[in-house]
């Protein structure tokens, strides 16, 4: 009902729709290149630029990339085949929210790669992490509470919060941070390990379909990112579809190889836009350029400077027709659409 009352619509979104022309700060600090990639290739339309090089933001060595030289991998937790439900691969329903258990035992096997022996060919100093470095994000909070209980019993130190803390990063607390999409926006960790949980027949997302929440969770991470999902589901929608290809062409699934599947970069979604579509956006922009402002703004015209000649030469031809006597000298005209600035 909220949605369909427009309470949906992000404030940015409105300014837009109404012509607010948004800027963009176009350089990045934040991630390792290679994940800058696809978000600015698909949500940024190729404007983002990168501020930090790779060999400042390290993987950490003990965790297997698929790619070593691209600190980006999907971890594949493939439903059973056949149409039968599973205990392993299939999501489950807690309530309106969902949590899917085999995800769960791939987050903790995850971390434990994260945390384990440091394989010596791929160590590099200043590249390892502590638990404090690592975000664990997930769309569902039944996902949430599944996992701390799980890194529990697997004695992994958890936050005492399900929600993300801003003060936890300026702590000296030494902990995993456990929370959903929508609770980790601003923030950032030097390792995020995302849980897709969906994992169905039919092909159902949920709100990941929502290219933001995607566009979030891959650029909270500095230096490394490992998504764990379902792909046949994730396949149904096109911005995750699309992630998924790019990924596949890169090299970055887990045990496969990279699939020349004939990936081509393309925007899915327009930071600068928000909601709004390129073809509402541009016909703004069209209306705006034949916009004439009229007395009420100060008389400054957007019409190269004809309704100010006008207005003189109307003055002037009074002037004439009052007589000699009465001819006032014509004050310089000053046509701030030709740059006579030199003139004032």
């Amino acid at each position: 009902e909220a949605q369909e009352r427009g309470l949906a619509i992000s404030l940015f979104t409105r300014l837009v729709s109404q012509g607010i022309k948004p800027a963009l700060l176009d350089t990045q600090y934040r991630m390792h290149p290679s994940i800058a990639r696809f978000p600015s290739d698909s949500f940024y339309n190729k404007r983002l630029k990168n501020g930090v090089k790779s060999d400042q933001r390290r993987p950490p060595p003990t965790y297997r990339w698929p790619e070593p030289s691209v600190p980006v991998a999907f971890e594949p937790v493939e439903r059973s085949p056949n149409k039968q439900a599973t205990q392993d691969g299939d999501e489950e329903r807690r309530g309106q929210s969902f949590f899917n258990a085999a995800e769960v035992r791939q987050v903790v096997n995850v971390l434990y790669q994260l945390f384990g022996e440091v394989d010596p060919t791929m160590f590099m100093p200043g590249a390892m992490v502590d638990f404090r470095d690592i975000g664990i994000v997930t769309p569902y909070s039944a996902q949430v509470d599944e996992i701390r209980s799980a890194l529990r019993q697997h004695n992994f130190p958890v936050s005492r919060s399900r929600y993300f803390d801003e003060d936890v990063d300026n702590s000296r607390e030494n902990f995993i941070e456990v929370a959903t999409v929508d609770g980790f926006q601003g923030r950032e960790k030097e390792v995020i390990v995302f849980s897709a949980v969906r994992s169905n027949y039919s092909g159902a997302v949920g709100f990941l379909s929502d290219w933001r929440r995607l566009n979030v969770m891959i650029t909270r991470a500095r230096r490394g990112i490992i998504v764990i999902g379902d792909r046949r589901t994730l396949r149904h929608d096109l911005v995750w579809g699309t992630w998924l290809a790019w990924a596949e062409n890169r090299g970055l699934v887990r045990g496969e190889t990279a699939k020349a599947n004939g990936y081509r970069p393309r925007l899915l979604a327009d930071t600068m836009l928000g909601d709004v579509s390129l073809e509402k956006y541009l016909s703004l922009e069209a209306e705006e350029e034949v916009v004439v402002h009229t007395e009420t703004d100060g008389g400054w015209a957007d019409d190269g400077g004809a309704a100010a000649r006008a207005a003189q030469e109307a003055e002037e031809k009074q002037a004439e027709s009052q007589g000699p006597a009465n001819k006032k000298k014509a004050a310089p005209s000053f046509d701030f659409a030709v740059g006579d600035w030199e003139s004032l």
